[in-house]
């Protein structure tokens, strides 16, 4: 009998060696239309590899809303528990999401079963926060804050409604993980933007889509991807027909298929939309599908029915189309000098160098340093014989005023006000220069110059070495990540403002140098050059 045994035997009741779903089947109930009921997969038979995948170490979902995965993750949390030993982390956007899910669903769910009381301890913590089982625990919290994150160790953890929650804490999450040899984690939510949150996570993953066979000509049909040429109506009758013959499909009989198997053994994921869902008719899907007449409902049907990112032109300006259009016929020359600069601060920055060739910004360096690191960055930026430059005041001021006084050409930036607007912070030697930006009107200036490719882009056709190639993927996904949300503005005015905290910094550092160059279009550049270099 190894420790963990004698531990169980004598602290908490002995475990019942049978599987997840035997036993989730044998100890939860679930709330149903107004009525508590045990727990079963009626009418929600998809779930059920979800369930059998409760030990895989990596498992998306990208789902519509109301499916009843959240219930999974309660049971998951319990068994892994009680059966190992594991300890998890649930993870919520804000800590009131958290406080109000453990208080309606987790203690409601424990309440109902006399042997999961059974396994709480009764001498140590049981509060919205953390529960403390006999041989296990759990914590809860909201990812608002990275010091909920950074405060808590786990073998498991979920996060919930991942795209509403700062997204950079919830990078952060993994981390506290790392001391595990277990780090089983799982992540779910409705999507938002395309390539954002959720969906990004979707996209990395094996994908995997509920597939039905048809009756008739064996066909394998993916009706989230074939929606709405899949649904048609024969003799009044709505259904889901096959896309090759049209045969009515029967979805309970459908399996989950991976479009990249070979990501299976580390990271799955699952599409769950309401498309798959028996309790939805057809018939209404449809007809709400057809009766689409605003924006707004659009984008209600595909997050929260069709389980799909929405996004339209204005809220997503950067696209892998645009950056192709926006490629030039020129590499990274890490040697150029006579350079417009931008950084991007945080515990690491992120730095950008272009050159302007007939009336071009060209890109031509990427570096990602940490900020404790401030000599190797005062070097590179020396290298690069700055003409004039901008680098992020916040958060670290002490960082970015050193790098300004070192470097007049260069000020700090804040993003306050309506306009740009320079000016001088600080006095005799400790002054350096500052500027004021507008943050969403510099970054739709910016997004705008790479539309028109008046910003340019090295060519992916061209040959990198790795470290290049690998930071030259990030500032893409960087820039594509220059997403807009609609807020309401403290005067009731609705208007659209690019996402904060989330993964842009290269597009921030590029957006710095853009303004640096607008502001030293007088200079007569050329006389400064020779032979490619700067004098």
């Amino acid at each position: 009998m190894n420790l963990l045994d004698k531990f169980s035997e004598f602290s908490a009741p002995h475990f019942e060696d049978i599987g997840f779903i035997a036993w989730t089947e044998k100890n939860f109930t679930v709330y149903d239309s107004g009525r508590w009921i045990k727990f079963s997969f009626y009418n929600h038979e998809p779930l059920r590899e979800i369930y059998e995948s409760w030990d895989h170490p990596h498992v998306t979902i990208q789902k519509s809303v109301q499916w009843g995965v959240t219930t999974c993750g309660i049971a998951r949390s319990i068994y892994a528990g009680h059966k190992l030993g594991l300890s998890s982390v649930y993870f919520f956007p804000t800590n009131t999401h958290s406080e109000i899910f453990v208080s309606s669903k987790y203690n409601e769910t424990i309440n109902r079963s006399d042997y999961i009381k059974s396994l709480l301890s009764h001498t140590q913590a049981n509060n919205r926060r953390l529960k403390i089982f006999k041989n296990f625990y759990i914590h809860f919290g909201g990812l608002e804050s990275a010091t909920n994150v950074r405060s808590i160790t786990a073998d498991i953890s979920t996060i919930d409604e991942l795209d509403e929650a700062n997204q950079e804490n919830a990078k952060k999450v993994e981390d506290r993980l790392s001391h595990s040899k277990f780090g089983w984690r799982w992540e779910l939510s409705q999507p938002s933007l395309p390539m954002q949150g959720i969906n990004l996570a979707f996209f990395k993953s094996d994908q995997r889509y509920w597939g039905c066979n048809c009756p008739s000509c064996n066909y394998t049909n993916f009706v989230d991807e074939t929606f709405p040429e899949c649904l048609i109506e024969v003799n009044q009758k709505v259904f889901y027909s096959c896309i090759k013959c049209r045969s009515e499909l029967d979805l309970k009989k459908g399996v989950w298929i991976p479009k990249f198997p070979d990501r299976s053994k580390f990271h799955k994921g699952y599409l769950l939309s309401h498309l798959i869902f028996p309790l939805k008719q057809a018939s209404k899907l449809k007809y709400e599908y057809e009766n689409l007449a605003t924006s707004i409902e659009k984008k209600r049907f595909w997050i929260s029915v069709l389980a799909k990112p929405y996004a339209d032109i204005t809220q997503v300006p950067i696209t892998n189309e645009i950056l192709s259009k926006a490629e030039g016929n020129f590499n990274f020359d890490y040697y150029k000098h006579g350079t417009f600069f931008g950084m991007d601060q945080g515990d690491t920055c992120h730095l950008v160098f272009c050159y302007r060739d007939n009336g071009v910004l060209k890109l031509c360096a990427l570096y990602k340093i940490e900020a404790t690191k401030e000599e190797e960055i005062l070097s590179i930026i020396g290298k690069h014989n700055v003409i004039a430059g901008l680098v992020d005041a916040n958060p670290n001021k002490v960082l970015s005023k050193k790098i300004a006084k070192t470097f007049r050409q260069i000020k700090i930036q804040y993003f306050l006000g309506d306009s740009l607007k320079e000016g001088v912070e600080g006095e005799g030697v400790d002054a350096v220069s500052k500027v004021n930006v507008n943050r969403t009107e510099s970054l739709d200036l910016t997004c705008e110059a790479i539309q028109k490719a008046i910003i340019q882009i090295p060519s992916m056709q061209l040959s990198m070495n790795k470290t290049v190639l690998d930071l030259y993927d990030e500032c893409r996904l960087h820039l594509k990540n220059l997403t807009k949300e609609l807020i309401e503005t403290k005067k009731g005015f609705f208007v659209y403002e690019y996402l904060h905290k989330v993964e842009n910094h290269f597009a921030m550092a590029l957006n710095s140098a853009r303004i640096a160059a607008s502001g030293s279009q007088g200079i007569d550049l050329d006389s400064r050059f020779r032979g490619g270099s700067y004098y």
